[in-house]
């Protein structure tokens, strides 16, 4: 489905400004993202870097950023951006701290919950082009991340989280003990929780399994997923299938949770309704932050109360205002209206 992305938008634009009358909490993680650009395809870049190694090192000039990363904290930036409050509880370092504020500095961010102990995670994000797609390697230290759960919060931790829209929960895969995380934020919120795994084949499988089993039971209400993630766990539950889409209609089926959202480079989806909709055709100028600013989108889209399709192309237009954009900073309310009006669909 090809959806009247101008149309929507205005329709929903009242709505969006009333996004500050809503406070949503996301964890666990901040990462500082160190982002290697190499304008070339992995084949070239491979090349680079095999003829560096057989002269025995050395330099080679590429683009890079320093940016905010993690998850939970691009999403809470993107979030943020649109106008909703956003309580931020991430574990980091003094350091990571200090950068923290930096990077959210004109946002309606709160960081009194932010717990400092340990290391800061870091991410170098290598970013090329493959076969035809611009795609991203991550290479992540997750630091003080590896084991963050509910004994890390105070009673005002609780509190926030208990005063929200929706509690957002991301990278999964990196934090040891995010399994416990989501039965401790079940037994003691009311709230709907938000998961985004993350890539699930770094985990143990194990870890997989125990997590598909939660989600049997109803542990979360929404589940967002990539085409790689998606036929992932669909084929953890024993479907051979190679379409993302009808790996996420096998997990709706078979998982207890009230929503499973759908994300790929050309068409994003929410299941058990089966909408499905057309992502807008852009040229990305960065690739790394896509999907936490899609999530933005989506859960803004939920706290604001817009059905199934505007919550996607709501997400949709976001995330490419985010991509389209020279500098890593997401779009306000005003930059997604004027976006959406430039582009010709």
């Amino acid at each position: 489905m090809n959806p009247d992305y101008v149309g929507i938008i205005e329709r929903i634009s009242n709505r969006l400004l009333d996004a500050s009358k809503h406070v949503v909490t996301l964890m666990p993680d901040f990462f500082i993202d160190r982002i290697v650009v190499f304008e070339g395809d992995f084949k070239e870049f491979v090349d680079v870097l095999r003829s560096v190694a057989e002269r025995g090192g050395g330099n080679y000039i590429v683009r890079e950023e320093i940016v905010r990363g993690g998850n939970a904290t691009n999403t809470a930036s993107a979030i943020a951006s649109i106008g909703v409050k956003v309580n931020l509880i991430v574990v980091t370092s003094e350091l990571g701290k200090l950068l923290l504020s930096y990077f959210m500095r004109d946002l309606p961010v709160n960081l009194d919950h932010v717990k400092v102990a340990g290391s800061e995670s870091k991410t170098v994000a290598l970013e090329f082009s493959y076969r035809g797609r611009k795609v991203n390697v991550m290479l992540s230290d997750p630091g003080s991340l590896r084991c963050f759960d509910l004994s890390m919060l105070n009673e005002e931790d609780i509190e926030s989280i208990e005063a929200s829209d929706i509690v957002g929960v991301f990278n999964w895969n990196q934090n040891d003990c995010s399994n416990k995380l989501l039965r401790e934020l079940r037994e003691n919120t009311s709230r709907p929780l938000f998961l985004d795994t993350s890539d699930p084949r770094i985990a143990s499988s194990s870890k997989v399994l125990e997590l598909i089993g939660m989600l049997k039971e109803g542990i979360v209400d929404y589940l967002s997923l990539n085409e790689n993630e998606a036929l992932y766990y669909a084929s953890k539950l024993g479907y051979n299938v190679n379409d993302p889409v009808k790996a996420a209609k096998h997990l709706s089926r078979e998982l207890n949770v009230r929503n499973i959202y759908l994300h790929t480079p050309k068409i994003t989806a929410v299941f058990p309704q089966e909408v499905i909709v057309e992502t807008m055709p852009i040229k990305p100028l960065r690739v790394t932050g896509a999907g936490d600013t899609w999530n933005a989108g989506v859960i803004a889209g939920l706290i604001l109360g817009l059905n199934p399709l505007e919550q996607l192309v709501l997400a949709n237009t976001m995330s490419a205002c985010y991509l389209t954009r020279k500098e890593p900073r997401h779009c306000t309310v005003k930059e997604v209206l004027d976006f959406v009006h430039t582009r010709t669909f």
